[in-house]
């Protein structure tokens, strides 16, 4: 059986698709945190509606080998992930990929590679690192533009998750260092006025011990403030989560 040649049909400029998320601003939700939960989401259901129509019609496929939007590519990490530091990410796509609206066409052959990025911006708290995929390798060489698709787990939470380091060991040890830095500069204005007489050497002492104290206490300070490192080792596996509909060449035909 041949495979058909790609049709495009391009839709009319009023029959465009809307493949944005929902703008949250739009939906009166907003992103900031509130007290209560509740109020907003009456506020939110309670909101006027347009008894309408959607101003979108349906549209047909531009081609038979599409691979759709919230379509899954199982694949698996090569290189591993630090979140110390911003880098790129090489992985694998695990299995055949077939076209979405018959299963028949292989669009995406087991092997092909895949290159990406993650997020480095870890606040306190966090145990999943952001994913974007950029380009599909496939094995003739040919590539593909994915525009940042989302790396999913296999559970379908956005995100990877594997190992957490929130260096309790580092933080606490820098709070007792701090504390004992502290301790010591009180101690050091209790003698400065329970003596009698106070000479000049040790009042240039006691200013010194303390502003040494200050410099040491800010410098723990900021060695304190230090986000996790989420670490994602080679051999995790994943999902790429399609957020457009894909056009590609098939390879074969799957007859099964």
């Amino acid at each position: 059986k041949k495979n058909q040649a790609i049709n495009f049909n391009p839709p009319n400029n009023n029959e465009d698709i809307n493949l944005g998320a929902i703008n949250p601003q739009n939906t009166g939700l907003g992103l900031e945190s509130g007290t209560n939960k509740d109020v907003q989401g009456q506020q939110f259901l309670s909101q006027k509606k347009d008894n309408g129509y959607l101003k979108y019609v349906k549209q047909k496929p531009l081609s038979t080998y599409e691979i759709k939007a919230g379509w899954n590519i199982p694949a698996i990490l090569i290189t591993g992930v630090n979140s110390d530091l911003p880098g790129q990410i090489l992985a694998q796509v695990t299995q055949n990929v077939y076209d979405s609206a018959t299963g028949k066409y292989l669009l995406i052959p087991q092997g092909t590679k895949v290159v990406g990025a993650y997020s480095s911006n870890i606040i306190y708290g966090q145990s999943r690192l952001l994913v974007a995929w950029n380009k599909l390798i496939f094995p003739n060489g040919d590539t593909l533009n994915l525009d940042g698709m989302q790396g999913t787990s296999q559970d379908g939470y956005t995100g990877f998750e594997d190992q957490v380091d929130n260096h309790y060991f580092r933080i606490f040890g820098s709070a007792f260092l701090l504390s004992s830095i502290s301790a010591g500069i009180a101690l050091s204005d209790n003698s400065d006025t329970n003596s009698e007489k106070e000479t000049a050497s040790d009042k240039a002492i006691a200013q010194a011990i303390q502003q040494m104290g200050q410099v040491a206490s800010e410098m723990i300070r900021k060695n304190m403030n230090i986000s996790p490192t989420l670490k994602i080792r080679p051999g995790y596996k994943f999902n790429i989560f399609a957020t457009k509909d894909i056009i590609l060449e098939p390879l074969e035909l799957n007859n099964d």
